[in-house]
């Protein structure tokens, strides 16, 4: 008994960590600022997430000049690449935590023809869209086009209709042996 309450007591302690997954760099569950930062900031290789539909491909210490003027204060990099997916000229983003705040960030977008440029500094995240989407998850997905059966379709009509006949056909003459047979019990009750 004791050795159960032991392994039991191990379990609550070392509970696994299935679905609790740390936050990626374009999650909206991120906390933003420095912690975000270094969740893009794994390697320094592109990397890839979808925020809304849309693919970005993500690299730490670079960032896009051709920007607009003007900055948004966002919380996290997924909030700068949502602003980028709902302007329609954004091309890329570049997001860097505010210094002052330790979980928010700003956001710079940037439009068609924009520049990459190496951040010597290490500041910055560049956030460029791809052409590529994948399935939001409160759509469905778009089943594949039906392939041309019109021909199938044409032949197999004619074939249900003759078969419709037929069965019209037995189900007649069952009524006639049905009625038969009613009349051949009442005769013998008679």
């Amino acid at each position: 008994m004791a050795t159960r309450q032991g392994i039991f007591l191990l379990a609550l302690i070392f509970t696994p960590a299935w679905g609790q997954e740390a936050p990626t760099c374009l999650s909206p569950a991120s906390t933003g600022g420095h912690p975000n930062k270094d969740a893009c900031c794994l390697g320094p290789d592109r990397q890839e997430e979808a925020v809304d539909g849309i693919i970005y491909q993500y690299i730490c210490n670079h960032y896009a000049t051709n920007t607009n003027v003007i900055y948004h204060d966002v919380s996290n990099a997924y909030d700068c690449a949502k602003k980028c997916s709902e302007t329609s000229t954004c091309r890329a983003a570049s997001w860097k935590p505010t210094t002052g705040r330790p979980d928010g960030g700003r956001c710079f977008l940037a439009m068609a023809g924009f520049i990459e440029n190496s951040d010597p500094n290490g500041e910055w995240v560049l956030l460029v869209q791809t052409d590529r989407t994948v399935p939001v998850a409160s759509e469905p997905p778009i089943p594949p086009p039906l392939s041309d059966c019109q021909d199938e379709l044409d032949e197999a009509v004619p074939a249900a209709e003759e078969e419709e006949e037929e069965l019209d056909l037995i189900l007649f003459m069952q009524e006639q042996l049905d009625e038969k047979d009613a009349d051949i019990v009442n005769c013998k009750h008679i």
